[in-house]
């Protein structure tokens, strides 16, 4: 009933509603069931729907860093909303692999699973895919280790996909030993089996890992126009998150991937 109550009435009042719920965890399965009528009922607003994705992440300074739109377009593209509309898929998954931008969360392994099906039969979704997770792997912060750990998680599900099976390979091979070392660390549910086989894990040596926020407060000092609002964003962030191993220097310098 709710979600037949956001769809209902002018096309810009719908768009209005759903880029206010957008934000919200209570309302994301409604959100979601309203977008799914949508894109049934009324195709000519599909592109609306994508478009607010982005909206959503400019709504504010928080926005901006949590990137909501990467767990909506993942829940969508888990639902199949855009059905076989190639150019909504591919809008979701750029969305979507804003997933890798944070730290290691089971986004990874959803994100994997959910894109995986759409680049066997899409090339150009293929491309976008491993041109964005080639990006992150050359960062020195989180991302580097979230795009190792989604390239694990494809692996998985399909070792017959040369150019990740390729990639995975070569990033392992080119880890620093004290990044081979993180990533024996990491948690056994964070570890796909395909990297497992390549870094066996490490014994427990009671050391803790680096606390989120420190990666977060490293991207806040860098950006001077948060200077003023620094302090309340760490201390909601903090509240927020919790700790694992997710900074490290990172490949980095040239590449072939």
């Amino acid at each position: 009933m709710a979600a037949r109550g956001l769809t209902s009435g002018r096309d810009d009042q719908v768009i209005r509603n759903l880029k206010v719920l957008a934000p919200s965890s209570f309302w994301r399965n409604t959100w979601l069931l309203a977008a799914g009528n949508i894109f049934r009922q009324r195709e000519h607003l599909r592109s609306q729907v994508i478009d607010l994705l982005g909206d959503v992440d400019a709504d504010s300074i928080l926005a901006t860093l949590l990137t909501p739109s990467a767990g909506l377009a993942l829940d969508l593209l888990e639902d199949e909303v855009p059905g076989k509309a190639r150019k909504f898929q591919r809008k979701l998954i750029k969305y979507a692999l804003q997933v890798l931008d944070a730290p290691p969360t089971d986004k990874l392994e959803r994100l994997a699973a959910a894109v995986r099906p759409l680049m066997t039969l899409d090339k150009e979704a293929r491309e976008i895919v491993r041109q964005r997770v080639g990006q992150s792997l050359k960062t020195s912060d989180v991302r580097w280790i979230s795009a190792l750990l989604f390239l694990g998680w494809l692996s998985d599900l399909d070792s017959t996909l040369a150019w990740n099976r390729n990639l995975l390979l070569l990033t392992v091979r080119k880890l620093p030993q004290d990044a081979r070392q993180d990533v024996a660390k990491l948690p056994p549910g964070y570890r796909p089996r395909s990297l497992t086989k390549l870094v066996p894990p490490a014994k427990p040596d009671g050391h803790g890992g680096v606390n989120y926020t420190e990666v977060i407060d490293t991207y806040l000092l860098d950006n001077p126009t948060l200077d003023t609002q620094t302090k309340n964003l760490r201390r909601r962030i903090r509240r927020m998150l919790p700790t694992a191993i997710v900074n490290h220097p990172g490949l980095g310098g040239d590449s072939d991937l």
